[in-house]
């Protein structure tokens, strides 16, 4: 699999499904998409992460905008790990949730 810096995904082949830009190899650091889960779980799983030593940052999906009208418990939000970390997070996905599809 190859890394998009523009997306943070990771794909296969030389361009980026979702941009149309250039795919390299991934570094250990690059941040990459891991899922997209409910705000109140992703903030659980992040938080299992980070006491596990790994540095999950998210992004919500929806604009501030958009959340206010339709409320919070709509708001969803995409997790992203250090490449170097994805096994690991796997794993306590795994043990948090059972298994989670990458996204």
């Amino acid at each position: 699999m190859k890394y998009c810096e523009k997306c943070n995904i990771l794909a296969g082949g030389d361009i980026c499904p979702a941009c149309g830009g250039e795919l390299r190899a991934p570094a250990m650091n690059d941040y990459v998409l891991y899922a997209v889960r409910e705000q109140m779980w992703a903030e659980m799983f992040i938080d299992a992460l980070r006491d596990n030593g790994i540095e999950a940052v998210s992004k919500p999906v929806m604009g501030a905008g958009l959340t206010s009208r339709l409320g919070i418990m709509t708001e969803q939000l995409r997790i992203y790990v250090p490449y170097g970390a994805m096994e690991m997070a796997g794993e306590i996905a795994d043990l948090m949730f059972g298994e989670i599809e990458e996204e």
